[in-house]
């Protein structure tokens, strides 16, 4: 599930999409987003990445329900006045029951033009 967090269209300042979904459901998520941030508002976007199925700890273990910071870029490419200021995998300690383990998420942050 990918939780948007924001208030009414156009209207939101900041933004923090967050979840693991299928592409066509978080492509539409993210429009909805896009369409509530007011003029010079951030989007966040922040979710395990693709590569965390194989090389991190925790988060979904169905491949199609992850994705990457390029996946995101591209998902909002196209659409007017978005500046994207970061798009990176970013590390994250978590504990398991064994031993601290590192998560790896997908990160995006996104700015549209006042």
């Amino acid at each position: 599930m990918l939780v948007v967090v924001g208030c009414c269209v156009g209207a939101a300042d900041q933004l923090l999409c967050s979840g693991e979904i299928r592409a066509d459901q978080r492509r539409k998520a993210l429009q909805l987003a896009v369409d509530e941030l007011a003029p010079g508002g951030t989007l966040l976007v922040v979710a395990h990445d693709s590569t965390n199925l194989a090389e991190g700890y925790g988060g979904p273990q169905d491949p199609v329900l992850l994705y990457t910071p390029s996946d995101v870029v591209a998902d909002l490419r196209g659409l007017p006045g978005l500046g994207v200021e970061k798009n990176e995998r970013v590390l994250r300690q978590v504990q398991s029951p064994e031993r601290e383990r590192t998560a790896i998420d997908a990160l995006v942050r996104v700015h549209r033009a006042p």
